[in-house]
């Protein structure tokens, strides 16, 4: 069973949700504006980069026909830059909160260091099996460290490493 609706949305972050179902339904943000835009999940987090009507479908899998509600309500706005240009600044020590809001969502931070030994390290606070990334660039975009991580239970240790650094800007890079 196949059920398609149409939503109008403006420019924005947006959370398509089936949070119950009495088998296993699934919902696609079939196109937006003739776009096909993809995701099959029972929550999916999107951007929408335009105003227009959306298309989704929601379906049982394994040809159920499960009863289900669907909520499409906005998401939370970006916490951070995506790009270098648009870092937030951050203190050397400084622990900040953040959160990556989608699939290929990037944070970036900018951060000015002294000579010496600096450990920068991630930690997840959500067991959703979910990866994190981080990267470290200096002032002239160059990679200089890096380290990935998946999450298998709460309050597990993200991803760290140690870096040696000749002082100066730098640009830290989260990714999911």
């Amino acid at each position: 069973d196949v059920d398609f609706f149409k939503v109008d949305l403006s420019v924005g972050e947006y959370i398509f949700e089936i949070p119950r179902s009495d088998g296993d339904a699934t919902v696609l943000a079939w196109s937006c504006n003739g776009r096909e835009v993809g995701g099959s999940f029972t929550r999916i987090r999107f951007h929408i980069e335009f105003t227009g009507v959306c298309i989704l479908r929601v379906n049982g899998l394994f040809n159920q026909r499960p009863s289900y509600e669907l909520i499409v309500r906005p998401g939370r706005p970006d916490d951070h830059g995506n790009a270098m240009e648009d870092a937030t600044e951050i203190e050397a020590g400084e622990v900040m909160p953040g959160e990556l809001e989608r699939n290929g969502d990037l944070d970036y931070f900018r951060v000015l260091l002294n000579a010496g030994y600096w450990t920068f390290k991630t930690t997840m606070l959500e067991p959703d099996g979910g990866r994190i990334a981080i990267s470290v660039f200096d002032s002239d975009a160059l990679l200089t460290g890096s380290s990935e991580a998946t999450m298998i239970s709460e309050g597990q240790q993200g991803s760290f490493f140690d870096l040696n650094t000749t002082g100066g800007v730098y640009y830290v890079e989260l990714r999911s």
